[in-house]
């Protein structure tokens, strides 16, 4: 017997309600896959496959990533370098963006009783700052 005719005759036997057509898919895979689980699980692509067919029926995605990076020693190097090049480009941004910038003359603030017509109750006014957050902040807000 092939494995597309025990496939068949496994879906046959797991119709669903007795109607003729219509099949239980879930069993007919079982069916199928459950005596090549071993075979499989001898080929680094097979224990790969069971992996993503497992995360797919436990929903345990944590550990089953875990399994496929064992199985791709490259990707389990790579994944460090990205984490050692984040920890990296952090540790460079930290003390630049908290750095002030260049003095320069200090912009006149407005008076707060100037701004109490235009201000409606919940708006936030950001003050005055010479580092380069600040400048980011300034930059993404649109302030003046």
């Amino acid at each position: 017997m092939t494995h597309h005719e025990d496939v068949q005759s496994t879906a046959k036997a797991h119709t669903i309600d007795g109607r003729p057509g219509a099949v239980d898919i879930v069993a007919a895979w079982a069916g199928f896959i459950t005596p090549h689980m071993t075979i499989l699980a001898q080929f680094s692509v097979g224990r790969i496959l069971l992996h993503l067919l497992a995360m797919l029926g436990d929903q345990c995605i944590r550990f089953h990533a875990a399994g496929i990076s064992r199985e791709l020693p490259w990707f389990a190097t790579a994944l460090r370098l990205l984490t050692r090049a984040r920890t990296r480009l952090i540790g460079a941004l930290v003390p630049y963006l908290s750095g002030p910038i260049k003095p320069s003359n200090p912009e006149p603030g407005a008076d707060p009783q100037s701004l109490a017509p235009v201000l409606n109750r919940g708006d936030v006014l950001l003050g005055h700052g010479n580092t380069h957050v600040a400048a980011v902040v300034k930059c993404i807000t649109q302030s003046l």
